[in-house]
């Protein structure tokens, strides 16, 4: 089947964290039961942060397979 799925919706976070200038990396895990492939990254950008950022893929043994830098930012909202 060649229907993308997503694990994420459109939504609009409830609550923006501000991180004071500090960088931090934020992740999560997911497992799959079929083969595929990632063909985008996305984060929610806050109305507040400036600057550039970057995106990384790691696999299960937390060997870096991918970087990305953002590029396009829009002022706040979901970036990809």
């Amino acid at each position: 089947d060649s229907t993308p799925n997503y694990l994420f919706t459109s939504q609009t976070p409830s609550s923006e964290y501000t991180d004071g200038g500090t960088a931090y990396e934020l992740g999560m895990q997911f497992e799959t039961n079929f083969s595929g492939k990632i063909t985008g990254m996305r984060y929610y950008r806050t109305s507040s942060e400036g600057g550039s950022h970057t995106g990384h893929l790691w696999d299960e043994d937390q060997t870096l397979l991918a970087t990305v830098n953002f590029s396009g930012e829009t002022a706040s909202g979901w970036q990809q």
